[in-house]
């Protein structure tokens, strides 16, 4: 499944354009036994589901509706009319989970940050060692780690009084996060001019109150802390949504 070794050092480093280093370390000499290892979503959830039996796994299924059922489990209604009776739910839906909503929970409220997120690609080989690589300015902070031989995951995380418009257009959503980046190593400026405008995404950062005000015997949510881009980099949360029946 995964396609680059474990990544082996740790290098921090300032904004300015030499990219004053802050502080470098290895991973074993800090925490022996310990690894990052960057894996691609698709390839971890191609290759969960290539280990599951065909059709165990129902792809864009939109929850219409959830409803206890008793000793039964909990009955939930897909919008394209389908319904399964589940033991367990487990609501692994994303900031705006409608089992978050059904079960209590507050709606995320924006938190005052949003980041940038983009794969960059190169068809002859990417350049860099194996090392996670975080760059830590004044309201802004960025990094990036190779995920396999020709790919290279990176981040912009910055902090904004509130969201602004949602801006669609790849080509200004790139620009906007090369603007942010100005004069930065020229390491990361090179691995964000290598990312298709396609492969850019800017998000909003949200948070909200862990727990509900009742229990329920049969549904779990995926709720038990908040991650920021720096917090969770350079790891993915795939399971969007699971049903265990």
């Amino acid at each position: 499944m995964c396609e680059v070794p474990a990544e082996r050092r740790m290098r921090m480093r300032s904004p300015a354009a030499g990219g004053r280093d802050l502080r470098e370390f290895s991973f074993e000499e800090e925490a022996p036994g310990q690894e990052v290892r960057a894996v691609e979503r698709r390839v971890l959830l191609e290759t969960l589901a290539s280990k599951l039996p065909p059709g165990t796994i129902s792809f864009s299924s939109k929850l219409k509706s959830i409803a206890e059922q008793g000793p039964d489990g909990t009955l939930l209604e897909l919008e394209d009319g389908r319904q399964i009776l589940s033991k367990i739910v487990i609501g692994c839906d994303g900031v705006n989970s409608p089992i978050a909503r059904w079960m209590g929970f507050s709606e995320p409220r924006y938190v005052g940050h949003m980041a940038f997120r983009g794969l960059a690609e190169y068809a002859d080989g990417q350049p860099f060692e194996p090392k996670v690589n975080y760059i830590y300015g004044r309201g802004v902070r960025a990094g990036f780690v190779p995920v396999s031989p020709t790919k290279v995951y990176w981040f912009i995380c910055f902090n904004r009084q509130d969201p602004g418009p949602k801006i669609t257009d790849p080509v200004a959503l790139k620009s906007e996060a090369l603007e942010l980046v100005r004069g930065w190593p020229s390491d990361l400026l090179a691995v964000m001019r290598s990312t298709p405008e396609g492969a850019v995404v800017r998000t909003p950062l949200v948070d909200r109150a862990w727990f509900p005000h009742q229990s329920f015997e049969s549904v779990l949510l995926d709720l038990d802390f908040g991650v920021s881009q720096s917090e969770s980099f350079p790891l993915s949360f795939g399971l969007h949504l699971a049903f265990l029946t």
